[in-house]
């Protein structure tokens, strides 16, 4: 583990975790479009220095420990919030990666959601709404 997740010293926001989850499910592929990224700033709402420090701290850490600093910035409401943005982002381009796949079981796994929640989740649309939540 790449530092002691139980206390805060992250200085992370709970908008920066979500920026960071973003981050980490546009860049599973090693990849960066600048329309991606700029999709991502909206997360912080263009807060340049909260999508860079949200950006190097995804750089500079393991995907593993990112996902777990994100379940412990999240509420449950900004969890499932962010479950939806996730799922959202992944099926952008209507079609699904394999690894984004396994991304957002990883996400899903860590903010202890059942699979009747998913469900639930996955059927509402996405409204945009769910960013209020940060």
């Amino acid at each position: 583990m790449d530092q002691n997740l139980s206390d805060d010293s992250t200085g992370l926001s709970s908008k920066m975790a979500l920026c960071l989850a973003a981050i980490s499910l546009v860049g599973i592929d090693g990849d960066f479009k600048e329309e991606e990224l700029n999709k991502l700033r909206t997360f912080v709402r263009n807060d340049e220095m909260a999508f860079l420090k949200a950006f190097e701290f995804y750089s500079s850490r393991s995907l593993d420990t990112c996902i777990q600093v994100i379940g412990k910035k999240l509420t449950d409401p900004q969890k499932a919030a962010t479950y939806s943005i996730l799922h959202n982002l992944a099926h952008a381009d209507s079609s699904v990666a394999e690894a984004e796949k396994n991304l957002l079981l990883k996400y899903a796994q860590n903010f202890n959601l059942t699979e009747k929640k998913i469900s639930e989740i996955v059927r509402s649309p996405y409204t945009g709404n769910e960013l209020n939540l940060f």
